[in-house]
Protein backbone atom coordinates (compact mmCIF):
# COMPACT_ATOMS: atom_id res chain seq x y z
CA UNK A 1 0.00 0.00 0.00
CA UNK A 2 1.25 3.49 -0.88
CA UNK A 3 1.04 5.01 2.57
CA UNK A 4 1.79 8.48 1.22
CA UNK A 5 -1.29 8.48 -1.02
CA UNK A 6 -3.46 6.96 1.68
CA UNK A 7 -2.32 9.53 4.22
CA UNK A 8 -3.07 12.35 1.79
CA UNK A 9 -6.62 11.10 1.26
CA UNK A 10 -7.16 10.72 5.01
CA UNK A 11 -5.83 14.24 5.58
CA UNK A 12 -8.09 15.70 2.88
CA UNK A 13 -11.14 14.01 4.37
CA UNK A 14 -10.34 15.13 7.90
CA UNK A 15 -9.17 18.69 7.29
CA UNK A 16 -11.45 19.72 4.45
CA UNK A 17 -14.63 17.68 4.78
CA UNK A 18 -14.77 17.08 8.54
CA UNK A 19 -13.25 20.33 9.79
CA UNK A 20 -14.33 22.60 6.93
CA UNK A 21 -10.81 23.97 6.47
CA UNK A 22 -11.09 25.33 2.94
CA UNK A 23 -7.66 26.93 3.12
CA UNK A 24 -6.19 23.42 2.84
CA UNK A 25 -7.96 22.70 -0.46
CA UNK A 26 -5.31 24.34 -2.66
CA UNK A 27 -2.60 22.27 -0.97
CA UNK A 28 -4.40 18.96 -1.46
CA UNK A 29 -6.34 19.27 -4.74
CA UNK A 30 -5.56 20.50 -8.25
CA UNK A 31 -7.42 23.71 -9.10
CA UNK A 32 -10.22 22.16 -11.20
CA UNK A 33 -11.12 19.62 -8.53
CA UNK A 34 -10.49 22.02 -5.68
CA UNK A 35 -13.09 24.49 -6.92
CA UNK A 36 -15.71 21.75 -6.98
CA UNK A 37 -14.67 20.54 -3.53
CA UNK A 38 -14.93 24.03 -2.01
CA UNK A 39 -18.43 24.49 -3.39
CA UNK A 40 -19.55 21.04 -2.26
CA UNK A 41 -18.14 21.39 1.25
CA UNK A 42 -19.70 24.83 1.72
CA UNK A 43 -23.11 23.57 0.58
CA UNK A 44 -22.99 20.45 2.74
CA UNK A 45 -21.77 22.16 5.87
CA UNK A 46 -24.43 24.86 5.56
CA UNK A 47 -27.02 22.09 5.81
CA UNK A 48 -25.09 19.70 8.07
CA UNK A 49 -22.51 21.81 9.98
CA UNK A 50 -21.34 18.94 12.20
CA UNK A 51 -20.99 16.30 9.46
CA UNK A 52 -18.29 13.69 10.04
CA UNK A 53 -16.87 11.24 7.52
CA UNK A 54 -15.50 7.96 8.83
CA UNK A 55 -13.46 5.68 6.59
CA UNK A 56 -14.56 2.06 6.93
CA UNK A 57 -12.15 0.51 4.43
CA UNK A 58 -9.40 1.93 2.25
CA UNK A 59 -7.24 0.39 -0.48
CA UNK A 60 -4.87 1.72 -3.11
CA UNK A 61 -3.63 0.65 -6.52
CA UNK A 62 -1.00 2.60 -8.42
CA UNK A 63 -1.96 6.27 -8.38
CA UNK A 64 -5.51 5.66 -7.13
CA UNK A 65 -7.04 5.26 -3.68
CA UNK A 66 -10.53 3.86 -3.06
CA UNK A 67 -12.45 3.85 0.19
CA UNK A 68 -15.83 3.13 1.76
CA UNK A 69 -17.16 5.58 4.30
CA UNK A 70 -20.07 6.48 6.53
CA UNK A 71 -21.27 10.00 7.28
CA UNK A 72 -23.12 11.20 10.37
CA UNK A 73 -24.59 14.67 10.69
CA UNK A 74 -27.36 16.84 12.11
CA UNK A 75 -29.74 18.61 9.73
CA UNK A 76 -29.47 22.21 10.93
CA UNK A 77 -29.83 24.13 7.66
CA UNK A 78 -31.98 24.01 4.52
CA UNK A 79 -31.20 21.02 2.29
CA UNK A 80 -32.68 20.57 -1.19
CA UNK A 81 -35.78 22.54 -0.25
CA UNK A 82 -36.17 20.89 3.17
CA UNK A 83 -36.04 23.31 6.10
CA UNK A 84 -33.85 22.40 9.07
CA UNK A 85 -35.31 19.51 11.08
CA UNK A 86 -32.49 19.03 13.64
CA UNK A 87 -32.69 15.32 12.89
CA UNK A 88 -29.57 13.21 13.14
CA UNK A 89 -28.95 11.36 9.88
CA UNK A 90 -26.32 9.02 8.50
CA UNK A 91 -25.53 7.57 5.10
CA UNK A 92 -22.93 5.52 3.30
CA UNK A 93 -20.78 6.10 0.25
CA UNK A 94 -17.66 5.12 -1.61
CA UNK A 95 -15.08 7.04 -3.59
CA UNK A 96 -12.18 6.51 -5.97
CA UNK A 97 -9.51 9.20 -5.88
CA UNK A 98 -6.74 9.75 -8.44
CA UNK A 99 -3.53 11.44 -7.29
CA UNK A 100 -0.45 12.91 -8.91
CA UNK A 101 2.43 14.91 -7.43
CA UNK A 102 0.86 14.78 -3.95
CA UNK A 103 -2.45 16.27 -5.06
CA UNK A 104 -5.90 14.87 -5.80
CA UNK A 105 -6.52 15.15 -9.55
CA UNK A 106 -9.93 13.50 -9.80
CA UNK A 107 -12.72 12.07 -7.62
CA UNK A 108 -15.54 9.67 -8.44
CA UNK A 109 -18.13 9.40 -5.65
CA UNK A 110 -21.22 7.21 -5.20
CA UNK A 111 -23.49 7.92 -2.23
CA UNK A 112 -26.81 6.62 -0.96
CA UNK A 113 -28.53 9.96 -1.54
CA UNK A 114 -32.02 8.52 -1.14
CA UNK A 115 -31.25 7.46 2.44
CA UNK A 116 -30.78 11.09 3.48
CA UNK A 117 -34.18 12.07 2.13
CA UNK A 118 -35.93 9.12 3.77
CA UNK A 119 -34.43 10.00 7.16
CA UNK A 120 -35.54 13.60 6.71
CA UNK A 121 -39.06 12.46 5.83
CA UNK A 122 -39.19 13.60 2.23
CA UNK A 123 -38.65 11.81 -1.06
CA UNK A 124 -36.19 13.20 -3.63
CA UNK A 125 -37.01 13.99 -7.22
CA UNK A 126 -35.91 11.40 -9.71
CA UNK A 127 -32.62 12.33 -11.39
CA UNK A 128 -33.37 10.32 -14.50
CA UNK A 129 -36.67 9.22 -15.89
CA UNK A 130 -36.91 6.06 -17.90
CA UNK A 131 -37.98 6.79 -21.47
CA UNK A 132 -41.52 5.92 -22.50
CA UNK A 133 -41.31 3.03 -24.92
CA UNK A 134 -43.61 0.81 -26.92
CA UNK A 135 -43.73 -1.54 -29.85
CA UNK A 136 -44.28 -0.30 -33.38
CA UNK A 137 -45.80 -3.62 -34.40
CA UNK A 138 -49.32 -2.92 -35.62
CA UNK A 139 -51.21 -0.36 -37.68
CA UNK A 140 -50.52 3.34 -37.18
CA UNK A 141 -52.08 6.41 -38.76
CA UNK A 142 -51.04 10.01 -39.22
CA UNK A 143 -52.56 13.06 -40.92
CA UNK A 144 -50.29 15.33 -42.92
CA UNK A 145 -51.25 18.16 -45.30
CA UNK A 146 -54.76 16.74 -45.71
CA UNK A 147 -53.55 13.19 -46.46
CA UNK A 148 -54.10 10.18 -44.21
CA UNK A 149 -51.04 7.98 -43.92
CA UNK A 150 -51.50 4.40 -42.74
CA UNK A 151 -48.44 2.44 -41.62
CA UNK A 152 -48.52 -1.34 -41.20
CA UNK A 153 -45.37 -2.08 -39.21
CA UNK A 154 -43.55 -5.00 -37.64
CA UNK A 155 -40.86 -4.52 -35.03
CA UNK A 156 -38.27 -7.23 -34.34
CA UNK A 157 -35.89 -6.19 -31.58
CA UNK A 158 -34.74 -2.70 -32.66
CA UNK A 159 -35.48 -3.21 -36.37
CA UNK A 160 -38.72 -2.05 -38.00
CA UNK A 161 -40.11 -3.00 -41.41
CA UNK A 162 -43.48 -2.46 -43.04
CA UNK A 163 -45.50 -0.57 -45.58
CA UNK A 164 -47.08 2.84 -45.95
CA UNK A 165 -50.32 3.69 -47.73
CA UNK A 166 -51.44 7.25 -48.46
CA UNK A 167 -55.01 8.32 -49.15
CA UNK A 168 -55.46 9.22 -52.80
CA UNK A 169 -52.28 7.43 -53.88
CA UNK A 170 -52.50 3.94 -55.36
CA UNK A 171 -50.46 1.11 -53.87
CA UNK A 172 -48.33 0.60 -50.77
CA UNK A 173 -44.72 1.58 -50.24
CA UNK A 174 -41.91 0.01 -48.16
CA UNK A 175 -40.90 1.57 -44.86
CA UNK A 176 -37.98 0.68 -42.61
CA UNK A 177 -36.52 2.04 -39.42
CA UNK A 178 -35.34 1.50 -35.87
CA UNK A 179 -36.47 1.93 -32.28
CA UNK A 180 -33.83 2.86 -29.72
CA UNK A 181 -35.19 3.26 -26.22
CA UNK A 182 -38.08 5.64 -26.75
CA UNK A 183 -36.68 7.09 -29.98
CA UNK A 184 -38.21 6.15 -33.32
CA UNK A 185 -36.62 6.62 -36.75
CA UNK A 186 -38.45 5.68 -39.97
CA UNK A 187 -37.75 6.27 -43.65
CA UNK A 188 -39.32 5.39 -46.96
CA UNK A 189 -40.83 6.91 -50.07
CA UNK A 190 -44.31 7.46 -51.42
CA UNK A 191 -44.20 7.17 -55.20
CA UNK A 192 -41.00 9.15 -55.87
CA UNK A 193 -41.19 11.34 -52.76
CA UNK A 194 -38.68 10.21 -50.09
CA UNK A 195 -39.34 11.03 -46.45
CA UNK A 196 -37.85 10.52 -43.00
CA UNK A 197 -39.54 10.59 -39.62
CA UNK A 198 -37.82 11.06 -36.25
CA UNK A 199 -39.79 11.02 -33.04
CA UNK A 200 -40.30 9.63 -29.55
CA UNK A 201 -42.98 7.61 -27.81
CA UNK A 202 -45.11 9.86 -25.62
CA UNK A 203 -47.28 6.87 -24.73
CA UNK A 204 -47.28 3.24 -25.87
CA UNK A 205 -49.87 4.22 -28.50
CA UNK A 206 -48.54 7.59 -29.68
CA UNK A 207 -45.29 8.80 -31.22
CA UNK A 208 -44.68 12.52 -31.69
CA UNK A 209 -42.02 13.68 -34.11
CA UNK A 210 -40.91 15.52 -37.19
CA UNK A 211 -41.08 14.66 -40.88
CA UNK A 212 -38.35 15.73 -43.24
CA UNK A 213 -37.77 15.31 -46.97
CA UNK A 214 -40.44 15.74 -49.60
CA UNK A 215 -43.01 16.12 -46.82
CA UNK A 216 -41.86 18.18 -43.85
CA UNK A 217 -43.37 19.30 -40.58
CA UNK A 218 -44.50 17.99 -37.21
CA UNK A 219 -46.32 14.67 -37.26
CA UNK A 220 -48.01 12.36 -34.77
CA UNK A 221 -48.37 8.61 -35.21
CA UNK A 222 -51.30 7.01 -33.43
CA UNK A 223 -51.82 3.28 -33.04
CA UNK A 224 -55.12 1.99 -34.38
Amino acid sequence: MSQENVNLVRRALEEVFNNGNLSAVDQLFVKRVGEQVKKGVEERRSSFPDLKYKIEQIVDEGDKVAFRYTVSATHRGAFKGIAATNKKVSWEGSAVVALKDNKVTDIDVVEDRVSKFIQLGKLPQLKRRLPITGSLTGVWTASQHGFIVTLDLKQTAAKVTGTAAVSGVAGTFPVKGTVNGGAVALEGSVATAAFKFAGRFVSPNQVDGQLSGAIAGPATLRKV
